[in-house]
Parts: C-alpha cells; structure tokens; sequence
C-alpha cells in the first residue's frame, strides 16, 4: 500500500480499521489515545508487511467475532491485538498450506490423466488403423 500510495498509507489506512474496532469493542479514547493507535497501527504495518488489505479485514472481523478470546479492559490492548495478529498468521499458514498442498495433488490428477500406459498408447494407435511399428515410425521417423 505504501508503494502505491506513498509512505504512511498503509499505517493511515490501518489507523482508521483499528480506531473502528475499538470503537465496537468499547474501548474510549481516554483509555487508548490516539498515538497509541497510530504507533499500534505502524507497528502492524511494519511486522506484517505480507498481510493484504482483505486479510487484515478478515482479521479485524475475526476479533470482533471473538475468535482470538475476549478483549478486557486494561493498559495493554496493542499487546493483545499483535498476539491476535499472531495467531491469525498462523491459521493463514495453515490455509496458505493447504491450498499448496491441494494444487499439487490437482497437478498430480491432471498429470495421471494426461498419461497412458504403454497397453493402452498401443491399443489407440492400433484402433486409428495403425499398427505400434507404425506408430513409432511416426514419432521417430
């Protein structure tokens, strides 16, 4: 975000998804000054660089959802929202890992079926009229 929109945006951006979410949670502006969550925010930004826009929202739903455990009162929410982001980067390489895996057993089916044995390459050849000597002309010349 900050290659494309200059340096900052992404903590800019990441300010505003933060103060919304402290906003739902209850958290006031007395408890968590605005500094506070513009260095939470650059924080973020900085230690999670591979995280995408849609990832990050992902994650904020997730927290406000309750997923990553409750959210109490207290002196530390940037501790508790980096130990959430953790845990999401966990889960993320789980997911990340399972779709690799997944794309290569397709890659695995699609190469099986685009194979034939050697019976079955002489049965074709000989069903198109032409015997395996034949067919081996063709190939090798």
């Amino acid at each position: 975000m900050d290659v494309t929109y200059g340096q900052e945006a992404s903590a800019t951006w990441l300010y505003d998804v933060l103060q919304g979410m402290f906003l739902f949670l209850g958290v006031s502006n007395d408890k968590f000054k605005r500094e506070q969550v513009y260095d939470l925010a650059r924080t973020i930004a900085s230690q999670y660089k591979t995280l995408k826009v849609a990832e990050i929202l992902l994650f904020v739903s997730r927290f406000k959802a309750g997923k990553y455990g409750r959210f109490y009162g207290g002196d530390s929410y940037a501790l508790v929202v980096t130990e959430a982001i953790n845990k999401f980067m966990v889960e993320r390489e789980h997911y990340y890992a399972d779709i690799e895996r997944m794309e290569t057993e397709r890659r695995i089916e699609e190469g099986k079926r685009n194979t034939m044995s050697y019976a079955e390459y002489k049965k074709q050849k000989e069903s198109e009229g032409m015997g395996v000597s034949g067919a081996l002309d063709d190939i090798f010349g």
